[in-house]
Parts: C-alpha cells; structure tokens; sequence
C-alpha cells in the first residue's frame, strides 16, 4: 500500500525542477509561465513537507543542496512517468510510437547505428529517431540532463556518479593505409615505426586525437600532421590519395570497408576503445526506447533492467 499523496505535490516537483534547470526563479516562472510568488510558495512547501532545504541561494543564483541532488534525478522519473500515463489513452496496450532521441558520436550514427535503427523500424514502423551527434562532453551533458533518452558513446572514467554505462562492443585501434602505399612495418605494429610513418591527424575534439597527440608527448617527440580533420570519412578521402596514414577505431572501417584501402592493427601501442549504453540514474526509459533497447541489446537490457529496478 502506498501513503496517501497531496495532490499538489507532483505541480511542487515540477516547479523544484525547473527551478533546478535553470538555476533562477526568475528564469524558471519565465519558462513554467507562473508568478515567482507562485513558485516561491510551491517550493517552500516541498521544503516544508520533505523537512530539508533543496537550494543555496547565493547572488540570485540557486544552487542544489546535497538533498536537492538527490532530489533531481528523482524528480525527472517522476515527470517521465507521469508524461507516459498522460500518454496511455492515445494508444492501444500493444502499440509503440513516439520518438527516440540519441546521444551518439558521429560514427556511432554512421557506422553501427543505422542496421539495428532499419531493423526495429521493420517491426515499429511509428517509432522516430532523432541523433544527436557532436563533442563527447556535449553528449554527456544531454545525458546527464534528460534531453536525450540515452547515449551510445565511448567508455570515459570521468563520467559523473549520477551517470551509468553499460558495455555494448570494443574496438581495437588500426592503422589505415592505400594498399599500394608500400610501408616497411611489422603486424602489430610497434612503437618505433609508429613514430615515424606519415600520419595524418584529427581535431582536438576528437578522442583519437588526444590519445595520439599523448602518445607523442611520452615519447618526447612533437606530432606535427600537416592537416588534421575533424571526420575520419574526410581522413579516409586523404588517405585515399594518397596524402598520409591515418588512425581510426576497427568497426568503422569494417563497416565502410573503403575500395583500395588497408588496415593494420595498433594493438601493440593503444587499448581497445569501450563503446556501451549511458543512461541517467534512476531513469525511467519510455516505451519506445526500452523496446528499442530490448530489441537491439538483449544482454545490456537484462543489466540494465536490473539496475533500474534497484535504484
């Protein structure tokens, strides 16, 4: 049995939770199109019934109290949950529509996303997607506040304790080449004929670039490429005339398996690079994504299932 519930609390859980979001009162009855009054007096009462204070007011600026964090996650399930049983009358018990949105770097979308997107839209045909690719912080943070239903990215160990990660693949490092490209080097390849190949490079904004870029600076010797790109489809165009060597993760070039290129493997030089699902703790995932994520990530889900339920 469950405790009776005023029946103004969840309106008081919203309004704790823009207020979160945007950090303002004055920003937050701006977006909720109320009174500060209003909201003033709504979070008072939520203070008042939870017996513990959820901001810091410094500068006119609200900060969350340790309980306040707490709270925050909490309080996006709670507004999840309520949004999916608002949804329930317009659809049959069976039917999964709407649309998911996903964290994703550029070559996730591109090269490991788009057969498990075709084959569940087979069977949801009213099921969207939405990816949003970009900077893996960006992602992270679209994560972290709920504007996404979940992330497919790159294991990072700085990831917050409010974020979960669950492994879905590992790739290993290569190195690509034109095959006609004649390169004196052994299989694996070894640091010192790493070090003195024609590399091309990437942008700062990518991983790849700082796991290279680190690997120079231990060896004391600059890495100066004469063009770096942001895209390993524009790296594999250079490559392709000609102009360099460059260094990518394996699944990518498997899936695209370019015409007249060559890989070679790095495993004696960098890690496997972890690729899985990040999710928000205490996130309640929406029909269509948990069915999207069931569908395509039998092992991932029986764990993460578990997890959810736990917290």
């Amino acid at each position: 049995m469950f405790d009776e519930i005023n029946g103004d609390f969840i309106q008081w859980i919203r309004c704790f939770y823009y207020i979160a979001e945007n950090r303002s009162m004055t920003l937050a009855a701006r977006a909720m199109n109320r009174s500060q009054s209003t909201l003033s007096i709504q979070l008072k009462k939520l203070e008042t019934l939870l017996n513990v204070p959820l901001f810091n007011r410094t500068n006119n600026t609200m900060i969350l109290t340790e309980e306040g964090k707490k709270l925050y996650n909490k309080a996006i399930t709670l507004l999840e949950l309520v949004s999916d049983i608002q949804k329930l009358s317009d659809t049959s018990d069976t039917e999964i529509y709407g649309n998911i949105s996903i964290a994703c770097l550029n070559q996730i979308a591109t090269c490991f996303l788009p057969d498990y997107i075709s084959q569940f839209r087979k069977k949801y045909q009213k099921v969207s997607f939405t990816l949003n690719t970009g900077m893996h912080s960006m992602l992270t943070h679209l994560v972290s506040s709920n504007e996404v239903d979940f992330g497919v990215l790159a294991y990072n160990s700085n990831y917050a304790e409010t974020l979960k990660f669950f492994h879905i693949f590992s790739t290993e490092m290569i190195l690509v080449a034109r095959k006609d490209l004649e390169l004196d080097i052994s299989s694996p390849i070894t640091e010192e004929e790493f070090l003195r190949l024609p590399l091309l490079g990437f942008t700062e904004n990518c991983q790849i670039h700082k796991n290279v870029d680190k690997f120079f600076e231990k060896k004391h010797c600059p890495f100066k490429p004469f063009i770096r790109v942001p895209y390993y489809d524009i790296m594999l165009k250079y490559i392709s005339q000609g102009e360099g060597v460059g260094v990518m993760e394996k699944f990518i070039f498997d899936s695209i398996q370019p015409e007249g290129l060559v890989s070679y493997s790095l495993s004696a030089i960098f890690e496997e690079v972890k690729y899985g699902l990040l999710i928000r703790e205490h996130k309640h995932l929406s029909p269509q994504a948990h069915a999207f994520l069931n569908f395509c990530f039998h092992r991932e889900m029986e764990k993460l299932t578990s997890h959810l339920a736990a917290g």
